[in-house]
């Protein structure tokens, strides 16, 4: 049990170098996905450039299958 938790609470990172850079190419995917949920348009026409119809009811369901 001592493997899991620590009798000591302490900041040395005694893990190897594989984990911190998967943790750094993580970073980006998620502050991608951050950006995708918080844009207004979810990133549809400002990041991606996708055209986005306008009308009643919503073509967009339709043309884009979602």
């Amino acid at each position: 049990m001592d493997t899991v938790l620590s009798p000591r609470a302490s900041n040395e990172f005694n893990g190897g170098s594989v984990l911190i850079y998967g943790f750094c190419l993580l970073l980006p995917v998620t502050f991608r996905a951050i950006v995708h949920f918080l844009k207004e348009d979810s990133g549809v026409n400002s990041i991606a450039s996708i055209h986005l119809f306008h009308g009643t009811p919503a073509p967009n369901n339709v043309a884009f299958g979602w």
